[in-house]
């Protein structure tokens, strides 16, 4: 499955995620890094959403986790 970025530029952005973790630079990264048009174009920020707004039940699972932190951007394969 492919998410929202290539992994191969995961080690630039993650660098570039702990010069500056403002919600800008992380917009500024999605605009830049994201596959999902939608994404890119406002910034990675999804509001509103429910467990139905989504075709694939892995990243349901991960974004409505009890143990995923309220903020934490990163997909972790520990939760799936």
């Amino acid at each position: 499955m492919k998410f929202f970025i290539d992994t191969a530029d995961l080690d630039e952005i993650n660098k570039a995620l702990s010069e500056d973790a403002s919600a800008e630079k992380f917009a500024a990264l999605a605009e830049e890094y994201s596959a999902d048009s939608a994404a890119a174009a406002n910034g990675a920020l999804y509001e509103n959403i429910g467990k139905t707004n989504f075709s694939s039940d892995e990243i349901v699972n991960w974004l409505f986790s009890d143990e995923r932190k309220a903020a934490n951007t990163s997909y972790s394969p520990a939760l799936r």
